[in-house]
């Protein structure tokens, strides 16, 4: 027996097979709780579910949002007011995304 027959078998899924496995799922009840939903199908859709943890658990907190509305109010004064839509927009989101780590 080699080491390779004795390994164990995995079945590997391209992201196009988990798609249409997530597509041809029937539709959940709108009470199922999402995280236990990916935890039930990491197999099965192991990439999908690795995106869905990371976008499901993000805290549920306003403090971003106001903080983007306070840097735009200090981005839009009235010695500033012929800003266009889409400059003051890339400001906005230059501003809050500096940090970003790439």
């Amino acid at each position: 027996m080699t080491v390779a027959a004795a390994a164990p078998k995995t079945t590997c899924y391209t992201s196009s097979m988990e798609v249409s496995t997530y597509l041809a799922d029937p539709c959940v009840p709108e009470d199922t709780d999402p995280l236990r939903y990916w935890e039930q199908n990491k197999v099965s859709m192991p990439t999908l579910t690795k995106l869905a943890m990371k976008y499901l658990v993000v805290p549920a907190t306003s403090a971003s949002v106001e903080w983007v509305f306070s840097v735009a109010g200090r981005n839009f004064r009235p010695y500033r007011c012929q800003l266009s839509y889409k400059t003051f927009q890339s400001l906005v989101f230059i501003k809050y995304n500096k940090n970003l780590k790439l």
